[in-house]
C-alpha cells in the first residue's frame, strides 16, 4: 500500500467522492461504493475527504430510506407527491443542485463523480464555484452503447449525447472500468485529457475459499450467480448448449439470483427443468454451500451486446476469490491470457459448447491440486482494492500536481 506524506500529497487537502447510483434499485453497486469508500477513506486518511450518496424518498416515505455507514454518507432528498410522477425524468435534476451546493460551500480541491445518464439536458459546472477544483469522472459502461438495448432509453439517446458534452466539458481527468471505456469517454470529450484505468476490485477478504468438490467425470455442476439476469449475463447461451448436449455427463445449473420471465420461459421451452435448478438471492452461508458443491461458474457471456469487448465484472472477481473456475467471453484486462483457470469462449450469440466445457473441466480437475488458492492468491495480488485504490490516489495526486 502506498504511504502518503506530506511532500507527495501535493495540493490536496480536500476531496469529496459523489455517486449518483440508486441504492434501492441497485444494491450490488451500492455495497460496492460501500466498500470502495471504506478502503479508499482508510487510504486516504491524511486528507479531508466525503463520500457522498444520494437517495430519493417518495412523500416522506422511511421505507425508501437509506441510512449513513461509516464511509459513505446519504442525502435522502424528499418528493412530494406531485413529483412522483416526475421522478423518472427529475431524478438527477434535484441532485446536481445539491452537488453545486456541496461545492460552492466546501469548496473541496477535488471532486470526483461516478458519471451517470439522465433524461435531461442538466448544465453542470463546478469549476463555476471553485475555478482551482479539479473535477474527475468515473465511468462504467459507454453509456450511449448501453442505453440501445433499453427501448425507453434509446429515445433519450439524442438528449445524452448533447448533455455528455455539457457536462464533460469541464473535466480534468477520466476513470475507466476499463481502457477501452476510458479511450471512449476521451473520444466524446474531443479533449486530450488524462486518464486512469481503475478496474473493478473487491475486498478478498471477505469472500470465503471453497471447498474442494472432487470431479469424476460424470456429475457437473455449474454455478451462475447475479443479483437479477439481464442480457449481458448470456445465460441463454449456456441454456442453448445444454439443450444441445447429448453426452454421457449429467449437467446440473444452479441458479442464484432474481430471474428474468425469459429465462425461467426459456429453460420451460427448451425442456431444462431437471437440469436447472432457481435458488433465488442467496447470501452468507447457504451462497458458501452452493459454491463448495460447484465445479466451475458463469461469467458473463453476452458482454458484446453491450458494444463491448472488455469488460471487469464483479462476479469474476469474486470467483477469483472463492478459487472456482469460471466461463467468460470478454476480455478483463487483470487476467493474463495464459492463465488456466478460466475459459475464453467466443463473444458471440452461438450457444456453449458443452463438450469443451466438459475438457476443459477435466484438465483442471486433473492437472491441478491446489487451484482455489492459486485464484485467491491471484486476487489478492490484482484484484484487491487496497491494490487498486493505491494507484488511483497516486494518479488523482499527479493530476493535481499537473495542473
Amino acid at each position: 500500500m502506498m504511504r502518503v506524506n506530506k511532500l507527495y500529497r501535493g495540493n490536496i487537502n480536500k476531496i469529496v467522492y459523489i455517486t449518483l447510483n440508486d441504492p434501492l434499485k441497485s444494491p450490488g453497486v451500492y455495497n460496492k461504493e460501500v466498500r470502495f469508500c471504506k478502503v479508499f477513506g482508510k487510504l486516504c486518511k491524511d486528507y479531508e475527504i466525503e463520500f457522498l450518496g444520494f437517495n430519493l424518498i417518495p412523500f416522506n416515505n422511511r421505507e425508501y430510506q437509506v441510512k449513513d455507514t461509516e464511509y459513505l454518507k446519504m442525502i435522502n432528498l424528499k418528493l412530494n407527491k406531485n413529483q412522483k410522477f416526475l421522478n423518472f425524468f427529475l431524478r438527477n435534476r434535484y441532485f446536481i443542485k445539491e452537488i453545486q451546493n456541496i461545492v460552492r460551500d466546501n469548496k473541496p480541491d477535488l471532486l470526483l463523480m461516478r458519471y451517470t445518464t439522465t433524461r435531461l439536458i442538466l448544465p453542470f459546472n463546478p469549476k463555476k464555484y471553485n475555478n482551482k477544483l479539479i473535477f474527475v469522472t468515473e465511468h462504467q459502461t459507454k453509456e450511449i452503447e448501453e442505453m440501445k438495448n433499453n427501448i425507453i432509453d434509446r429515445m433519450f439517446i439524442p438528449l445524452e449525447v448533447l448533455k455528455s458534452k455539457i457536462f464533460l466539458k469541464n473535466v480534468d481527468g477520466i476513470i475507466g472500468v476499463t481502457k477501452e471505456i476510458a479511450e471512449y469517454e476521451i473520444k466524446k470529450i474531443r479533449r486530450n485529457i488524462p486518464y486512469f484505468v481503475l478496474t473493478n476490485s473487491i475486498d478478498v477478504e471477505i469472500y470465503s475459499l471453497k471447498n474442494y468438490m472432487p470431479f469424476n467425470g460424470k456429475d457437473l455442476n455449474i454455478l451462475f450467480v447475479a443479483s437479477k439476469t439481464s442480457k449481458w449475463h448470456g445465460l441463454d447461451r449456456l441454456l442453448k448448449g445444454l439443450y444441445n448436449y447429448k453426452g454421457k455427463v449429467k449437467i446440473k445449473l444452479n441458479v442464484v439470483g432474481d430471474i428474468t420471465k425469459d429465462i425461467l420461459n426459456m429453460v420451460s421451452f427448451l425442456g431444462l427443468r431437471n437440469n436447472v435448478v432457481f435458488h433465488g438471492i442467496k447470501f452468507g452461508k447457504e451462497l458458501d454451500e452452493l459454491y463448495d458443491i460447484s465445479h466451475i461458474a458463469i461469467g458473463s457471456l453476452g458482454i458484446h451486446r453491450e458494444g463491448l469487448k472488455y469488460a471487469s465484472t464483479l462476479k469474476v472477481r469474486e470467483y477469483m476469490a472463492r478459487g472456482i473456475p469460471f466461463i467468460i467471453s470478454h476480455v478483463d484486462e487483470d487476467i493474463d491470457n495464459d492463465f488456466p483457470f478460466y475459459l475464453k469462449v467466443p463473444d458471440n450469440d452461438d450457444p456453449l459448447d458443452m463438450e469443451l466445457v466438459i475438457k476443459f473441466v477435466e484438465n483442471i480437475y486433473k492437472n491441478y491440486v491446489d487451484f482455489s488458492n492459486i485464484m485467491r492468491n491471484y486476487a489478492i495480488k490484482r484484484m484487491d482494492y487496497k491494490v487498486k485504490l493505491s494507484n488511483l490516489l497516486r494518479f488523482l495526486i499527479n493530476l493535481k500536481n499537473n495542473l
